[in-house]
């Protein structure tokens, strides 16, 4: 469950940081 937390907030903060980047592209 601690890896999979983990591993969800990894994705989600990579998610944040592409997001962040189309913004700024935009």
């Amino acid at each position: 469950m601690m890896t999979r937390g983990y591993g969800a907030s990894r994705v989600w903060r990579k998610m944040m940081t592409i997001k962040d980047e189309v913004d700024h592209n935009i």
